[in-house]
Order: structure tokens, then sequence, then C-alpha cells
């Protein structure tokens, strides 16, 4: 037998005995704010690891234009010409 949150007074009247759409508001509110916790906590870790991602992408540019600085200034340079044309050379039979 189930319990009953009320029942019928001896006059016929409908009485109360607790109030449980506290309870049940109470456990909604927890249950959102939970979610809303949960949410934040989220975007919160996917800023962080755009943050990360930007931070290694500017290395990697900040690297590849020393490369390309390098690679220009020997192009540029008649002495290590024939050693580039050769490394190239090499590069491109395998």
């Amino acid at each position: 037998m189930s319990e009953s949150n009320a029942f019928v007074a001896g006059g016929g009247g409908f009485v109360r005995l607790r109030d449980s759409s506290n309870g049940f508001s109470a456990e909604i509110n927890r249950q959102k704010r939970l979610e809303a916790e949960r949410l934040a906590q989220k975007q919160a870790e996917n800023e962080r690891r755009e943050r990360k991602l930007a931070d290694e992408k500017a290395q990697q540019q900040i690297l590849n234009e020393g490369r390309a600085r390098e690679a220009f200034r020997d192009y540029h340079n008649p002495a290590k010409r024939g050693e580039i044309a050769a490394m190239n050379k090499d590069f491109s039979h395998k």
C-alpha cells in the first residue's frame, strides 16, 4: 500500500498532511544548479583548450617564420646556392 500525502476528513473536506511540492521544487532547483555548474565547467575546459591550441599555433608560426627567414637568406647567399640546389636534388629523388 502506498502512502498518501492527503486524506479526506470526516466532514468530507480534503486535508493536506504535508506540502510535497517544496521537496520537488528543491530537487528541481538542485538539478538546475548542478547542470549550470557542469555547463560552466565544460565551458571553462573548452576555453582552456582553445587557449592552449592558440598558444601552440602561435609558437609553431614563430618557428616557421624563423625557418623561412633562414631559407630566404640561404637562397639569396651565392655561396650556399649550389648547396641548396644539391639538397633539393637529393630530396626530389626520394
